[in-house]
This record gives structure tokens, sequence and C-alpha cells, in this order.
């Protein structure tokens, strides 16, 4: 969307400079304006996207470790409850 900005600047500007036609100034601003409207929208989007994937990256990963500590409990208790039960035969 910026390349095309930059290239709808670019090869139309000369035309608008040089010409007192208000129609044309108001449509290349016009024009103008919608492009960077939705670039605007576009790039929020991204920011929006990449922000939600950090946040459940680091949501994922807290869960993933406590879950993690979770089984390394379960099987330590269960091999201390066997060491207790093979010391008392």
């Amino acid at each position: 969307m910026a390349f095309f900005m930059g290239l709808f600047a670019g090869l139309f500007q000369q035309s608008v400079n040089g010409t007192s036609d208000a129609d044309l100034i108001d449509a290349y601003w016009i024009i103008m304006k919608t492009a960077g409207c939705i670039l605007l929208a576009c790039s929020a989007n991204v920011l929006k996207t990449l922000f939600a994937k950090l946040m459940s990256n680091h949501f994922y990963r807290d869960s993933y470790f406590d879950k993690m500590q979770d089984a390394l409990c379960k099987v330590i208790s269960q091999y201390h409850g066997l060491t207790l039960l093979l010391l008392r035969l």
C-alpha cells in the first residue's frame, strides 16, 4: 500500500502541480487520503495481530511451565512414596 501511495504521488504529482483544474486536484487528494486511511488500517491490523501473538505466546509459555512443574511434582511424590514403601519392607 505504501508502494502504491508513493507510486501514485510520484506519477501524478507533476500533473496536479501543473494544472489549475480543481476537480483533478480534489480527485488526487481524495485518492491520497483514501490510500492513507487504508495504509493506516492495515498497519494497525498488523500491530494488533503481532501484539496478540506476543501476548498469547507469553501466556502459553507460563501455562506450559506450570504444567511441567505440576508433572514433576507428581513424579517426585510418586518416587518418594515408592522409596518410603521400599524402606518399610
